[in-house]
């Protein structure tokens, strides 16, 4: 997780010709850090108890949930988050009221499946080190 939150300070340095340490304390964002966090918790028990262990499968089992969650469900909230935001900025914008006062929810929060793949080819590499190193 480490890894590819700080990964995440390079490529938003790489885009924005500007470097921030916001990023690293973010969700969303290449690579996934929690999709690498179980890619490398899997790849590491495998490596240690077996890749037939039924340990390395419930790992796997969780870790599947975990990429599922950042691409559809954390996804989808984002989007939703950005329409709400949206339609918000459009309501203070056309009735000027305390009604419909302007919110800001973080839109920010899933992955694409790119993101995602990413942060898996991170927490296997991370982990193959250091459980080779250890």
């Amino acid at each position: 997780m480490f890894a590819a939150q700080l990964i995440k300070c390079f490529v938003e340095a790489i885009i924005n010709k500007k470097w921030s340490f916001a990023p690293f304390l973010s969700n969303g964002g290449m690579p996934s850090s929690h999709s690498a966090s179980v890619a490398a918790l899997s790849n590491s028990i495998g490596m240690v108890y077996g890749y037939g262990s039924t340990l390395f499968v419930f790992s796997l089992l969780f870790a599947f949930i975990v990429f599922n969650d950042a691409i559809n469900v954390r996804l989808e909230t984002g989007k939703q988050a950005q329409t709400i935001n949206n339609w918000s900025k459009l309501f203070q914008d056309m009735f000027s009221t305390e009604a419909f006062k302007e919110e800001h929810f973080k839109t920010l929060v899933g992955h694409t499946k790119l993101q995602v793949l990413w942060g898996i080819i991170c927490g296997i590499v991370v982990s193959t080190s250091i459980t080779v190193w250890f």
